[in-house]
Protein backbone atom coordinates (compact mmCIF):
# COMPACT_ATOMS: atom_id res chain seq x y z
CA UNK A 1 0.00 0.00 0.00
CA UNK A 2 1.40 3.35 -1.01
CA UNK A 3 2.14 5.32 2.89
CA UNK A 4 0.92 8.70 1.12
CA UNK A 5 -2.64 7.20 1.40
CA UNK A 6 -5.25 8.89 -1.52
CA UNK A 7 -4.88 11.81 0.67
CA UNK A 8 -1.56 12.44 0.04
CA UNK A 9 -1.71 12.82 -3.82
CA UNK A 10 -4.83 14.58 -3.51
CA UNK A 11 -3.64 16.86 -1.73
CA UNK A 12 -0.48 17.58 -4.24
CA UNK A 13 -2.16 19.15 -7.27
CA UNK A 14 -0.48 17.93 -10.00
CA UNK A 15 1.31 14.79 -9.06
CA UNK A 16 -0.90 12.80 -10.97
CA UNK A 17 1.85 13.87 -14.15
CA UNK A 18 4.13 11.99 -12.28
CA UNK A 19 4.26 8.21 -13.79
CA UNK A 20 4.08 8.97 -17.29
CA UNK A 21 5.46 12.52 -18.12
CA UNK A 22 8.88 12.45 -15.52
CA UNK A 23 9.72 8.85 -16.65
CA UNK A 24 9.61 9.56 -19.79
CA UNK A 25 11.95 12.80 -20.02
CA UNK A 26 14.08 10.84 -17.39
CA UNK A 27 14.58 7.97 -19.91
CA UNK A 28 15.57 10.46 -22.79
CA UNK A 29 18.53 11.84 -20.11
CA UNK A 30 19.32 9.60 -17.33
CA UNK A 31 23.21 8.73 -17.85
CA UNK A 32 23.32 10.69 -21.16
CA UNK A 33 26.68 12.70 -19.64
CA UNK A 34 29.34 11.24 -18.17
CA UNK A 35 31.17 12.32 -15.41
CA UNK A 36 30.88 16.11 -14.37
CA UNK A 37 32.59 18.79 -12.86
CA UNK A 38 30.28 21.92 -11.09
CA UNK A 39 31.34 24.94 -9.19
CA UNK A 40 28.55 26.06 -7.03
CA UNK A 41 28.27 29.95 -7.42
CA UNK A 42 26.29 32.80 -5.47
CA UNK A 43 24.52 35.17 -7.75
CA UNK A 44 26.17 38.20 -5.77
CA UNK A 45 29.73 37.07 -6.59
CA UNK A 46 28.99 36.55 -9.83
CA UNK A 47 27.61 39.39 -10.42
CA UNK A 48 30.25 41.31 -8.56
CA UNK A 49 33.59 40.07 -10.23
CA UNK A 50 31.75 39.84 -13.65
CA UNK A 51 29.75 37.25 -15.16
CA UNK A 52 33.20 36.50 -18.30
CA UNK A 53 35.67 37.08 -15.73
CA UNK A 54 34.08 34.34 -13.29
CA UNK A 55 32.92 31.92 -16.19
CA UNK A 56 36.70 31.97 -17.56
CA UNK A 57 38.41 30.90 -13.94
CA UNK A 58 35.77 27.87 -13.92
CA UNK A 59 36.11 26.56 -17.66
CA UNK A 60 38.98 27.92 -18.50
CA UNK A 61 41.13 27.58 -15.40
CA UNK A 62 39.94 24.78 -13.35
CA UNK A 63 38.51 22.63 -16.54
CA UNK A 64 34.65 22.84 -14.66
CA UNK A 65 31.87 21.91 -16.88
CA UNK A 66 29.28 23.83 -15.51
CA UNK A 67 27.92 25.72 -12.81
CA UNK A 68 24.89 25.51 -10.61
CA UNK A 69 23.84 28.87 -9.49
CA UNK A 70 22.09 29.21 -6.00
CA UNK A 71 18.30 30.53 -6.73
CA UNK A 72 16.84 30.96 -3.93
CA UNK A 73 18.05 30.40 -0.35
CA UNK A 74 17.64 31.20 3.49
CA UNK A 75 19.14 34.02 5.33
CA UNK A 76 22.75 35.39 4.18
CA UNK A 77 25.63 36.39 6.48
CA UNK A 78 29.28 35.65 4.73
CA UNK A 79 32.54 37.19 4.65
CA UNK A 80 33.37 36.97 1.46
CA UNK A 81 37.54 36.18 0.38
CA UNK A 82 37.87 37.87 -3.31
CA UNK A 83 39.66 41.06 -3.67
CA UNK A 84 37.51 43.67 -4.71
CA UNK A 85 34.25 42.80 -3.38
CA UNK A 86 31.99 45.67 -2.98
CA UNK A 87 30.70 44.50 -0.03
CA UNK A 88 32.80 42.57 2.62
CA UNK A 89 30.13 40.87 4.02
CA UNK A 90 27.05 39.68 2.49
CA UNK A 91 23.93 40.36 4.11
CA UNK A 92 20.32 38.86 2.57
CA UNK A 93 17.24 38.22 4.15
CA UNK A 94 17.09 35.64 1.40
CA UNK A 95 14.26 34.66 -0.89
CA UNK A 96 14.17 34.32 -4.69
CA UNK A 97 17.62 35.51 -6.55
CA UNK A 98 15.89 36.29 -9.99
CA UNK A 99 13.13 38.08 -10.88
CA UNK A 100 9.71 35.67 -10.86
CA UNK A 101 7.84 35.65 -14.01
CA UNK A 102 4.76 36.84 -12.19
CA UNK A 103 2.48 34.51 -14.84
CA UNK A 104 3.44 31.36 -13.51
CA UNK A 105 2.64 32.09 -9.79
CA UNK A 106 -1.12 32.59 -10.13
CA UNK A 107 -2.11 29.24 -8.21
CA UNK A 108 -0.62 30.57 -5.09
CA UNK A 109 -1.30 33.41 -2.58
CA UNK A 110 2.06 33.95 -1.91
CA UNK A 111 3.48 37.09 -4.15
CA UNK A 112 6.64 36.19 -5.37
CA UNK A 113 9.37 38.33 -4.94
CA UNK A 114 12.83 38.60 -5.60
CA UNK A 115 15.38 39.32 -2.49
CA UNK A 116 16.32 43.11 -1.63
CA UNK A 117 19.64 43.15 -3.03
CA UNK A 118 18.92 42.32 -6.39
CA UNK A 119 16.72 45.79 -6.87
CA UNK A 120 15.32 44.96 -10.35
CA UNK A 121 18.17 43.38 -11.71
CA UNK A 122 18.00 39.88 -12.87
CA UNK A 123 21.47 38.68 -13.07
CA UNK A 124 20.70 35.03 -13.54
CA UNK A 125 19.34 35.72 -17.19
CA UNK A 126 22.83 37.23 -18.30
CA UNK A 127 24.51 34.23 -16.62
CA UNK A 128 22.31 31.95 -18.53
CA UNK A 129 23.27 33.71 -21.50
CA UNK A 130 26.52 33.69 -20.88
CA UNK A 131 26.43 29.62 -20.22
CA UNK A 132 24.76 29.10 -23.25
CA UNK A 133 27.59 30.88 -25.65
CA UNK A 134 30.34 28.57 -23.64
CA UNK A 135 28.52 25.71 -24.28
CA UNK A 136 28.78 25.76 -19.66
CA UNK A 137 26.05 23.47 -18.23
CA UNK A 138 23.74 25.87 -15.92
CA UNK A 139 22.30 23.86 -12.57
CA UNK A 140 19.97 26.22 -10.40
CA UNK A 141 19.92 24.72 -6.66
CA UNK A 142 16.56 26.20 -4.96
CA UNK A 143 15.99 25.91 -1.26
CA UNK A 144 12.02 25.91 -0.89
CA UNK A 145 11.34 25.20 2.59
CA UNK A 146 13.90 28.22 3.87
CA UNK A 147 12.74 31.16 2.63
CA UNK A 148 12.22 33.51 5.68
CA UNK A 149 11.58 36.84 3.77
CA UNK A 150 8.67 35.25 2.13
CA UNK A 151 7.78 32.71 4.95
CA UNK A 152 7.44 35.51 7.86
CA UNK A 153 4.63 37.57 6.07
CA UNK A 154 2.40 34.29 5.72
CA UNK A 155 2.65 32.25 9.44
CA UNK A 156 -0.30 30.26 8.03
CA UNK A 157 2.19 28.98 5.23
CA UNK A 158 4.45 27.35 7.93
CA UNK A 159 5.75 24.80 10.54
CA UNK A 160 3.97 24.39 13.54
CA UNK A 161 4.87 22.18 16.35
CA UNK A 162 2.44 19.83 18.49
CA UNK A 163 2.50 22.61 21.18
CA UNK A 164 1.53 25.36 18.45
CA UNK A 165 4.49 27.31 18.39
CA UNK A 166 4.61 28.76 14.90
CA UNK A 167 8.04 28.74 12.66
CA UNK A 168 8.98 32.45 11.30
CA UNK A 169 11.05 31.07 8.71
CA UNK A 170 10.07 27.69 7.34
CA UNK A 171 7.42 26.87 5.33
CA UNK A 172 5.48 23.44 5.44
CA UNK A 173 5.97 22.19 2.25
CA UNK A 174 2.25 20.24 2.72
CA UNK A 175 0.30 23.85 3.02
CA UNK A 176 -1.38 24.00 -0.46
CA UNK A 177 -0.25 27.68 -1.08
CA UNK A 178 3.50 26.84 -0.53
CA UNK A 179 3.27 23.71 -2.28
CA UNK A 180 2.10 25.75 -5.47
CA UNK A 181 4.42 28.49 -4.94
CA UNK A 182 7.31 25.89 -4.76
CA UNK A 183 6.13 23.84 -8.23
CA UNK A 184 5.82 27.57 -9.77
CA UNK A 185 9.37 28.18 -9.22
CA UNK A 186 10.30 24.86 -10.32
CA UNK A 187 8.22 25.85 -13.72
CA UNK A 188 9.87 29.29 -14.10
CA UNK A 189 13.52 28.40 -13.17
CA UNK A 190 13.30 25.32 -15.91
CA UNK A 191 10.96 27.45 -18.76
CA UNK A 192 12.80 30.46 -18.51
CA UNK A 193 16.27 30.35 -18.10
CA UNK A 194 17.16 26.79 -20.03
CA UNK A 195 19.15 25.65 -16.63
CA UNK A 196 20.34 21.65 -17.78
CA UNK A 197 18.86 20.59 -13.84
CA UNK A 198 17.11 21.99 -10.91
CA UNK A 199 18.61 20.64 -7.68
CA UNK A 200 16.43 20.84 -4.37
CA UNK A 201 18.68 21.52 -1.23
CA UNK A 202 16.30 21.01 1.55
CA UNK A 203 14.38 18.39 1.04
CA UNK A 204 16.15 15.03 2.03
CA UNK A 205 13.80 14.85 5.08
CA UNK A 206 9.98 15.08 5.85
CA UNK A 207 10.00 17.32 8.80
CA UNK A 208 11.99 20.56 9.51
CA UNK A 209 12.10 23.16 11.98
CA UNK A 210 13.89 26.42 12.67
CA UNK A 211 12.43 27.02 16.30
CA UNK A 212 15.66 25.73 18.08
CA UNK A 213 19.31 26.33 18.32
CA UNK A 214 21.31 23.18 17.84
CA UNK A 215 22.65 22.60 21.84
CA UNK A 216 18.53 23.08 22.73
CA UNK A 217 17.83 20.24 20.21
CA UNK A 218 20.98 18.06 20.92
CA UNK A 219 19.51 18.24 24.39
CA UNK A 220 16.19 16.69 23.65
CA UNK A 221 18.06 13.23 22.17
CA UNK A 222 17.70 11.62 19.17
CA UNK A 223 14.00 10.82 19.11
CA UNK A 224 13.36 14.53 20.94
CA UNK A 225 14.89 16.20 18.44
CA UNK A 226 12.66 14.08 15.56
CA UNK A 227 9.59 14.90 17.51
CA UNK A 228 9.76 18.48 17.87
CA UNK A 229 10.68 19.03 13.81
CA UNK A 230 7.50 16.94 12.94
CA UNK A 231 5.03 19.73 11.53
CA UNK A 232 1.29 19.54 13.05
CA UNK A 233 -0.08 22.56 11.22
CA UNK A 234 -3.57 22.63 9.84
CA UNK A 235 -2.61 21.21 6.40
CA UNK A 236 -1.30 18.17 7.52
CA UNK A 237 -3.86 17.55 10.25
CA UNK A 238 -6.65 17.47 7.74
CA UNK A 239 -4.68 15.45 5.42
CA UNK A 240 -3.95 13.24 8.08
CA UNK A 241 -7.58 13.16 9.45
CA UNK A 242 -8.93 12.86 5.86
CA UNK A 243 -6.38 9.58 5.71
CA UNK A 244 -8.14 8.14 8.94
CA UNK A 245 -5.27 8.58 11.20
CA UNK A 246 -6.36 9.85 14.90
CA UNK A 247 -4.37 13.06 15.18
CA UNK A 248 -5.81 13.76 18.11
CA UNK A 249 -3.68 11.67 19.70
CA UNK A 250 -1.03 11.59 17.19
CA UNK A 251 -0.50 15.37 18.97
CA UNK A 252 -1.32 14.37 22.52
CA UNK A 253 1.76 11.65 22.40
CA UNK A 254 4.29 13.75 21.18
CA UNK A 255 3.27 16.59 23.60
CA UNK A 256 3.51 13.45 26.50
CA UNK A 257 6.73 13.15 25.39
CA UNK A 258 8.38 16.36 24.50
CA UNK A 259 7.30 17.53 28.05
CA UNK A 260 9.02 14.86 30.13
CA UNK A 261 11.97 15.64 28.17
CA UNK A 262 11.93 19.55 28.36
CA UNK A 263 10.73 19.29 31.91
CA UNK A 264 13.14 16.86 33.44
CA UNK A 265 16.13 17.92 31.12
CA UNK A 266 16.70 14.09 30.92
CA UNK A 267 16.94 13.58 26.28
CA UNK A 268 15.16 10.89 24.78
CA UNK A 269 17.62 8.51 23.90
CA UNK A 270 16.08 5.92 21.46
CA UNK A 271 15.98 6.51 17.62
CA UNK A 272 13.06 8.70 16.39
CA UNK A 273 11.81 5.46 14.32
CA UNK A 274 12.19 3.32 17.14
CA UNK A 275 10.22 5.95 19.72
CA UNK A 276 7.20 6.20 17.54
CA UNK A 277 6.52 2.85 16.46
CA UNK A 278 5.61 2.44 20.29
CA UNK A 279 2.99 4.91 19.69
CA UNK A 280 0.41 3.88 16.39
CA UNK A 281 -1.51 7.07 15.95
CA UNK A 282 1.80 8.94 15.66
CA UNK A 283 3.55 6.39 13.58
CA UNK A 284 0.43 6.71 11.20
CA UNK A 285 1.01 10.36 10.73
CA UNK A 286 4.74 10.36 9.97
CA UNK A 287 4.01 7.79 7.92
CA UNK A 288 1.10 9.71 6.13
CA UNK A 289 3.52 13.01 6.00
CA UNK A 290 6.01 10.93 5.02
CA UNK A 291 4.36 9.77 1.48
CA UNK A 292 3.26 13.51 0.97
CA UNK A 293 6.43 14.55 0.96
CA UNK A 294 7.70 11.92 -1.67
CA UNK A 295 4.50 12.31 -3.49
CA UNK A 296 5.24 16.68 -3.29
CA UNK A 297 8.87 15.96 -4.56
CA UNK A 298 7.44 14.03 -7.40
CA UNK A 299 5.16 16.29 -8.30
CA UNK A 300 8.31 19.08 -8.73
CA UNK A 301 9.96 16.98 -10.69
CA UNK A 302 6.43 16.85 -13.04
CA UNK A 303 7.17 20.92 -13.47
CA UNK A 304 10.55 20.93 -14.59
CA UNK A 305 11.47 19.91 -18.24
CA UNK A 306 15.03 19.68 -17.55
CA UNK A 307 16.84 16.98 -14.81
CA UNK A 308 15.81 17.52 -11.38
CA UNK A 309 18.33 16.41 -8.38
CA UNK A 310 18.11 16.30 -4.26
CA UNK A 311 20.54 17.03 -2.25
CA UNK A 312 20.78 14.67 0.55
CA UNK A 313 23.26 14.50 4.20
CA UNK A 314 24.96 11.04 4.49
CA UNK A 315 23.04 10.39 7.24
CA UNK A 316 19.49 10.49 5.22
CA UNK A 317 21.15 8.67 1.79
CA UNK A 318 19.63 5.37 2.29
CA UNK A 319 16.28 6.79 3.66
CA UNK A 320 16.04 9.24 0.64
CA UNK A 321 17.35 6.33 -1.80
CA UNK A 322 13.49 4.41 -0.77
CA UNK A 323 11.97 7.59 -1.85
CA UNK A 324 9.41 6.48 -4.46
CA UNK A 325 9.92 9.75 -6.89
CA UNK A 326 11.71 10.30 -10.16
CA UNK A 327 14.73 12.03 -9.96
CA UNK A 328 17.56 11.98 -12.07
CA UNK A 329 20.76 12.47 -9.65
CA UNK A 330 20.88 12.42 -5.74
CA UNK A 331 23.75 14.50 -4.40
CA UNK A 332 25.41 13.70 -1.21
CA UNK A 333 26.53 16.93 0.68
CA UNK A 334 29.57 16.31 2.64
CA UNK A 335 30.98 18.57 5.05
CA UNK A 336 34.45 18.87 6.63
CA UNK A 337 33.71 16.42 9.42
CA UNK A 338 32.07 13.51 7.19
CA UNK A 339 35.56 14.32 5.09
CA UNK A 340 37.65 12.86 7.56
CA UNK A 341 35.06 9.80 8.14
CA UNK A 342 36.22 6.99 6.05
CA UNK A 343 33.04 5.25 5.79
CA UNK A 344 31.27 8.46 4.23
CA UNK A 345 33.81 8.80 1.80
CA UNK A 346 31.88 5.88 0.15
CA UNK A 347 28.39 7.29 0.72
CA UNK A 348 27.01 5.38 -2.36
CA UNK A 349 28.64 1.85 -1.05
CA UNK A 350 25.44 -0.48 -0.19
CA UNK A 351 23.16 1.34 -1.49
CA UNK A 352 20.66 0.88 -4.48
CA UNK A 353 20.00 4.05 -5.94
CA UNK A 354 18.14 4.63 -10.13
CA UNK A 355 19.52 7.69 -10.49
CA UNK A 356 22.94 9.13 -11.12
CA UNK A 357 25.44 9.68 -8.00
CA UNK A 358 27.20 12.76 -7.53
CA UNK A 359 28.82 14.81 -4.57
CA UNK A 360 29.24 18.35 -3.39
CA UNK A 361 32.38 19.38 -1.04
CA UNK A 362 33.55 22.23 0.63
CA UNK A 363 35.70 24.12 -2.01
CA UNK A 364 38.25 25.43 0.92
CA UNK A 365 38.96 23.64 4.03
CA UNK A 366 39.29 24.52 7.68
CA UNK A 367 41.75 26.49 9.30
CA UNK A 368 45.05 24.34 9.13
CA UNK A 369 43.97 21.83 6.39
CA UNK A 370 46.43 21.96 4.04
CA UNK A 371 44.64 22.90 0.26
CA UNK A 372 46.07 19.15 -1.23
CA UNK A 373 43.41 17.84 0.95
CA UNK A 374 40.99 18.84 -1.92
CA UNK A 375 42.97 16.92 -4.17
CA UNK A 376 42.98 13.87 -2.19
CA UNK A 377 39.34 14.21 -1.65
CA UNK A 378 37.86 14.17 -5.13
CA UNK A 379 40.80 11.62 -5.90
CA UNK A 380 39.26 9.33 -3.20
CA UNK A 381 35.47 10.14 -4.76
CA UNK A 382 36.70 9.42 -8.47
CA UNK A 383 37.97 5.88 -7.65
CA UNK A 384 34.65 5.33 -5.65
CA UNK A 385 33.00 5.58 -9.14
CA UNK A 386 30.63 8.86 -8.55
CA UNK A 387 29.34 10.45 -11.31
CA UNK A 388 29.89 13.79 -10.33
CA UNK A 389 31.19 16.33 -7.94
CA UNK A 390 30.57 19.66 -7.39
CA UNK A 391 32.79 22.41 -5.41
CA UNK A 392 31.23 24.77 -2.81
CA UNK A 393 31.52 27.25 -3.73
CA UNK A 394 33.55 29.89 -5.53
CA UNK A 395 32.88 32.44 -3.38
CA UNK A 396 35.21 30.84 -1.14
CA UNK A 397 38.02 30.07 -3.42
CA UNK A 398 41.40 31.71 -3.39
CA UNK A 399 44.30 30.99 -5.32
CA UNK A 400 45.76 28.03 -3.32
CA UNK A 401 41.63 26.09 -3.72
CA UNK A 402 41.71 26.85 -7.52
CA UNK A 403 45.28 25.40 -7.84
CA UNK A 404 44.16 22.19 -6.25
CA UNK A 405 40.90 22.19 -7.43
CA UNK A 406 42.23 22.42 -10.94
CA UNK A 407 44.31 19.56 -9.64
CA UNK A 408 41.59 17.25 -8.71
CA UNK A 409 39.39 18.10 -11.73
CA UNK A 410 41.96 17.23 -14.22
CA UNK A 411 42.47 13.90 -12.00
CA UNK A 412 38.79 13.33 -11.86
CA UNK A 413 38.48 13.65 -15.49
CA UNK A 414 41.13 11.22 -16.04
CA UNK A 415 39.93 8.68 -13.74
CA UNK A 416 36.62 8.94 -14.87
CA UNK A 417 37.71 8.33 -18.62
CA UNK A 418 39.69 5.54 -18.07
Amino acid sequence: MNPAGTSARDESRGSELVPTASAARRSRVRFSIMFVANVLCHPWDIEDEGIDRVLDHVQGELGAGGITVLASGPRVCALRRHPGASRRVMQSRGGLYYQPDGSKYGSTRIKPSAAGWLKTRNPLAKIADACRRRGLDLRVAVYTRRLERLAERLPECTVKNCFGDVSTGRFCQHNPDAAEFFRAVVTDLSTNYGVAAVEFCDLDRPFETDMLDRPAIDHLGPAGAGLFAVCFCESCLQAARSAGIDTDAAVRSTQLALSAAIESGRPIETEFDEHIAEHAPLRDFVADRTGSHVVFIASLTAQAVCDTALHVSPARLRAAAAFDAPLDTIIVDLDHSAIQDAALMSPFANVRIDARREVQVPARGPAGVDAAALVKTLNRLTDEGVDGITLDHYGQMGDIEFTAAKQAIRYARRTATA
